[in-house]
């Protein structure tokens, strides 16, 4: 289990860090990309090894984290991200899962954030038959488990799969991840906006203190969208290999001059 750090943007160096981690699966400490065959290979067998794959991945991630964060060159533990399916949120055993690492690792709850995938359908398995219309009978089963377990929930992969601005808008989400697919489309800036909106929707409103974060993934350096376009949509926080801090089994800070390009980057001075 590696950790891909989350950058917040600024036009300042100082104000230039690391936002929160995301936990990834890797075959080693080496490696870029993820066991995808093995990751997927359990939707073929069914629920049960969906449930399965991701209570041992959720373990892994969390200790893993706990021991890393323990060396980490900062005080304070910085907030943590872990993928999981929707099957596996409608799995008691799993949540239990989740409270039970936690209390193992010594983790307070709102350190974590469960990353639900766009590439995952929201409604009733093979048999079931739910009270509500399913994004309503889904929406209800997060904000109780928002409030029993403390934790907090993101969509991930915003802009494939299952992506809706219902999905994104009616669920009790912290964060949306908006997928690096999003960044090579030719309405990108426009589809960022949008996400931006709906993301301040609830703030604007007054129901909500603070809006939604909004966090693009997988922008690199052959992106067209620029980190300054990003930031003048509000847009603060960005994941991918263009900070120069790989996805590693420890956590580092950002180098002074990492800091100094992107903030050079941002004010569009580079």
């Amino acid at each position: 289990m590696v950790f891909q750090p989350v950058v917040e943007l600024d036009q300042r160096p100082a104000g230039v860090s690391i936002h929160s981690f995301e936990a990834l699966a890797r075959r080693g400490d080496g490696e870029v990309r993820a066991p995808l065959g093995a990751l997927q290979m359990s939707y073929v067998w069914g629920d049960r090894f969906i449930i399965e794959r991701d209570s041992l991945l959720l373990g892994k991630a969390i200790r893993s984290y706990a021991a890393a964060d323990a060396d980490a060159p900062w005080h304070g533990t910085k907030p943590l991200s872990v993928n999981v399916a929707v099957r596996s949120l409608l799995s008691d055993s799993y949540l239990h899962q989740v409270s039970a690492a936690l209390a193992e690792a010594g983790m307070h709850p709102r350190t974590l954030t469960l990353e639900i995938s766009e590439q995952d359908a929201i409604q009733p398995g093979p048999g079931e038959r739910w009270p509500q219309e399913p994004l309503a009978y889904f929406h209800r089963r997060l904000t109780d488990l928002a409030r029993k377990l403390r934790i907090s929930f993101a969509v991930d992969d915003f802009g494939v799969g299952y992506a809706s601005l219902a999905r994104m808008a009616e669920l009790p989400l912290t964060q949306i991840k908006v997928d690096r697919a999003v960044l090579h489309h030719p309405l990108a800036v426009e589809e960022l906006a949008l996400v931006a909106r709906v993301a301040r929707h609830a703030s604007d409103l007054g129901q909500a203190s603070t809006p939604r974060a909004v966090i693009v993934e997988g922008f690199d350096d052959a992106a067209p969208v620029t980190l300054k376009q990003i930031y003048d949509l509000g847009i603060h926080h960005v994941q991918g290999f263009f900070s120069g801090a790989v996805a590693s089994t420890s956590l580092h800070q950002l180098d002074q001059a990492v800091r100094e390009r992107i903030a050079d980057r941002v004010r569009g001075e580079e």
